[in-house]
């Protein structure tokens, strides 16, 4: 009830500033900031250009309010929506839901689920970057992953080629890559430094600006995971030639030109194949000859062995 109570007096306290915010917000159609006060610190006057939110989706609209739930964001979010008709907006909210506790965890991912549904009822794309490993909630930060994981799987299962509607950027991650120094954060330890929003500026306009429509998932300025069928696939090797069609036959039998063609001419210029037949009978008249010689011969001999 207590924690029911505190909840309540938040919103009212809140939505004061919400309602504020957003009757600056004038233009209709540019990209829209909403979330706590990550966003809120992010917004032109708080964070310096060129890495300020207005510079990064330039002319956008931001609604941030420090130290709202994504449960407040959940019932602000139609108003925002209704007035400014975003074709993009970038959400973050989390880490003020969150209490250490597995039932919060799954509670403030099914608002931001809810937020994200909102939106995509529009036809907006939705960016989010995750928690960060912020040096003054280490206790936290076991429950900053498994609430990123929740939005990175949402993320994974609404993924489609050739545009991804739900778009998620590791912040979390990117800043362990880079040794997550003192540097990236504000004194009081848990909002970003300049360098930390130069950091979230860098990886949020890859991410908007990438041609790769279809990638769901960022980490350090790069894709980590594309909607299935992201890349095409590049065109196979052009297909073979078709073999020539056979010849007809012709009427004897043989391909045509086969049998048209001449045998080749011998050396005196004479048909080679006529030669070569007037050969083969001459050989062949010769053996006819020798052979009554040889029967005569045998028959002599045996004449001359009766006669002794």
């Amino acid at each position: 009830m207590f924690s029911l109570l505190v909840s309540t007096l938040a919103s009212e306290d809140l939505r004061p500033q919400f309602d504020a915010n957003l009757a600056r917000a004038t233009v209709k159609g540019r990209a829209l900031f909403i979330g706590d006060s990550d966003v809120e610190y992010w917004a032109p006057g708080n964070t310096a250009a060129p890495n300020d939110s207005g510079s990064v989706l330039r002319g956008s609209n931001n609604v941030g309010v420090g130290g709202a739930t994504c449960a407040e964001v959940k019932n602000w979010a139609p108003d925002a929506l209704a007035k400014l008709a975003p074709s993009t907006v970038v959400l973050v909210c989390g880490e003020n839901d969150l209490d250490g506790t597995s039932a919060v965890t799954e509670q403030a991912f099914a608002d931001f689920k809810s937020i994200y549904e909102l939106i995509a009822a529009t036809g907006a794309r939705t960016f989010t970057l995750s928690p960060k490993p912020e040096p003054g909630t280490t206790d936290l930060h076991e429950q900053y992953r498994a609430y990123a994981a929740l939005v990175l799987a949402h993320a994974r299962d609404e993924a489609q080629s050739p545009a991804a509607s739900l778009v998620a950027i590791d912040s979390y991650g990117g800043f362990e890559d880079l040794g997550n120094p003192a540097s990236l954060y504000h004194s009081d330890q848990l909002h970003l430094s300049p360098s930390g929003y130069a950091r979230w500026a860098e990886w949020l306009g890859a991410a908007v600006d990438s041609t790769n429509l279809a990638c769901f998932s960022w980490r350090s300025g790069a894709c980590a995971e594309a909607a299935q069928g992201w890349p095409p696939a590049p065109p196979g090797p052009p297909s073979p030639p078709p073999f020539p069609p056979l010849a007809p036959a012709s009427a004897d039998g043989s391909s045509d030109g086969s049998a048209d063609a001449s045998p080749p001419a011998s050396p005196d210029g004479g048909d080679a194949s006529s030669d070569g037949g007037d050969a083969a009978d001459s050989g062949a008249a010769h053996r006819r000859g020798l052979l009554p010689a040889a029967l005569a011969a045998i028959g002599a001999i045996v004449v001359s062995l009766l006669s002794v």
